[in-house]
């Protein structure tokens, strides 16, 4: 996830020193000011995804004895085309001890203090609450280390609305430190008048390294109390208390990441609402750090204008790569679903790859597991039948035909354990062999089993 990297860079807008730059006078400030821009558009370049343009241009410094003053362009060009412009307005109150602190009766001495706003002009205007986008507050310490906070007004256009979003933040010079992000409430119009709304958004971020940026190593978690979808017919789906929780790391140049995410289904039709159950995903991922951070760089690259996009993901794989879904699970009240993958890539090089067998020999010992609880699948069935307004009677007997049929389905197959409670497959790779519920599978069947592990590969989270 990219949001703590878009969100330093909105704050790299209104306070462009968080790149590193050092303002220990108005002149040094002056002295820097260019470089600091160009640094802050490339930022922009690699937090913001490919198809949007955001630039800061047309950039005026202006310096006084107690304090300067930036103006500056800030111009959105959506994959459309369209062209969005704000003006950038920041007053920079020269330390040790800036005028508008002692005011304010605080004497503890900072490099600077920073009061930035921006603000909606032209097609922008009327869009954001008093056609202030957002405003911030900053102090720069001697260290080179900031904090701070910035608001983004209340908005709304015709395909979205939100309310206030504040940022507090306290980053070194290199940018490791805390991030909070929290808004109340945003919501989308999605094409065929499919209404989106996201509730009680709050984002937590700790950085702990800058050594591999893109990879962005630290602590992470993300809350939503709700995601509602709404359909013209007034089908509901309900995503609750949705929580995520990332951790990266690196050890003797390994990246070692883990993401672990759970949330609670819901659905709603016909004025009836049905509880779908909870459901869990938890992934691990091992690989070279070096390789993933180019890589993850290149993740948002347009395919079409860089046909070298797969290449960088290739190149880190061929140095050997860990993925595991240690959980894909939803549960209900009468049990619980799931899938597991573990995959294992030796080295390579990716040049000789050249048969299956060679494919296989990487792959050495790898595995996936699925599970589909027999009893948790006939109350889903059940609940369908609810929502469509069937009596508790035709629900059972629809579920029971439903189950029946996947049951015998599931048989037919070959593919497939079952028993009473479940229809399991394990299909493993070892040594070379492929082998499907501990039977060693044809030419034909292991080309398929290859296919669902290129969509494990295709799952990596970026």
């Amino acid at each position: 996830m990219k949001l703590s990297k878009i969100a330093i860079s909105l704050i790299a807008v209104v306070g462009v020193v968080q790149i590193g730059g050092a303002w220990y006078t108005g002149t040094q400030a002056e002295e820097y000011y260019e470089n600091l821009i160009a640094e802050v558009n490339k930022e922009f370049k690699k937090a913001i995804p490919h198809d949007i343009k955001l630039k800061i241009q047309n950039q005026k410094f202006e310096r006084h004895f107690f304090n300067s003053d930036f103006s500056y362009d800030l111009v959105l060009t959506t994959p459309e085309g369209e062209t969005y412009k704000f003006k950038g307005q920041d007053k920079l109150n020269h330390g040790p001890l800036p005028l508008d602190r002692l005011v304010k009766g605080k004497l503890l001495p900072v490099m600077a203090n920073i009061e930035g706003s921006l603000l909606a002009v032209e097609n922008t205007q009327n869009i954001f609450k008093d056609n202030i986008a957002l405003t911030s507050q900053m102090n720069v310490n001697y260290d080179r280390s900031y904090e701070g906070n910035l608001t983004i007004n209340p908005a709304k256009t015709d395909n979205f609305e939100t309310e206030k979003t504040t940022v507090v933040f306290d980053f070194d010079k290199n940018n490791i430190g805390d991030l909070n992000l929290k808004n109340q409430s945003i919501t989308f119009n999605y094409p065929n008048s499919v209404k989106g709304t996201l509730k009680e958004i709050e984002y937590n971020a700790t950085t702990v390294s800058d050594q591999y940026p893109n990879l962005e190593l630290g602590d992470y978690v993300f809350n939503v109390k709700e995601f509602q979808l709404t359909s013209p017919e007034q089908e509901v789906f309900v995503i609750k208390d949705i929580k995520s929780i990332g951790k990266n790391r690196v050890d003797s140049e390994e990246y070692l990441g883990n993401a672990d995410i759970e949330m609670d289904l819901v659905i709603q039709k016909n004025g009836i609402s049905q509880d779908l159950g909870k459901m869990a995903l938890n992934i691990d991922l091992k690989g070279n750090a070096e390789a993933w951070d180019i890589a993850t760089e290149h993740f948002d690259d347009e395919s079409s204008d860089n046909p070298l996009n797969d290449e960088y993901i290739i190149e880190a794989i061929s140095k050997g790569l860990t993925f595991n879904i240690n959980e894909l699970s939803l549960k209900n009240g009468q049990g619980k679903s799931g899938l597991k993958l573990v995959l294992n890539a030796d080295k390579f090089d990716p040049e000789l790859v050249q048969s299956q067998q060679d494919i296989l020999t990487i792959l050495k010992q790898s595995a996936l597991d699925v599970n589909l609880n027999i009893p948790a699948f006939q109350l889903m069935f059940k609940q369908k039948a609810l929502l469509d307004k069937k009596t508790e009677q035709e629900a059972n007997d629809f579920a029971k035909v439903a189950i029946e049929k996947l049951i015998s389905d599931a048989k037919q197959s070959e593919i497939a354990i079952v028993d009473d409670k479940n229809i399991n497959v394990k299909l493993a790779i070892d040594n070379g062999k492929v082998m499907l519920n501990e039977r060693e599978l044809s030419d034909q069947e292991i080309q398929q089993f290859l296919f669902i592990l290129a969509f494990g590969l295709m799952s990596i989270p970026h």
